[in-house]
């Protein structure tokens, strides 16, 4: 497992990571960040925070490096997708008002 690979799953945490920070504060300065919103970022927050934990580990163990980064990029994946659904669930809701 080459450092390059690393490097990109670092990059795209980094990515996400920005994404999820600018619609915290995007909510926050609307005045729209709700108990139920908060709840849910707390949640991928807490998953990001294991997604970085799990590929620091990788990157110094070395050992099992190609099945970790699987499960790196799944779990990365899928934070993805729910923050999506929170976009969405979002932009629905703008919608209604």
């Amino acid at each position: 497992m080459s450092d390059k690979d690393f490097d990109t799953l670092r990059a795209e945490l980094a990515s996400f990571s920005r994404r999820l920070k600018a619609k915290i504060q995007e909510l926050q300065d609307r005045g729209t960040f709700s108990d139920t919103h908060e709840a849910f970022v707390t949640s991928l927050l807490q998953g990001h925070a294991a997604i970085e934990a799990k590929l620091e580990s990788a990157v110094r163990g070395g050992a099992g490096a190609a099945a970790t980064k699987k499960e790196i990029e799944r779990d990365l994946n899928a934070f993805v997708e729910d923050f999506g659904h929170l976009e969405e669930r979002l932009h629905a809701e703008s919608m209604k008002h």
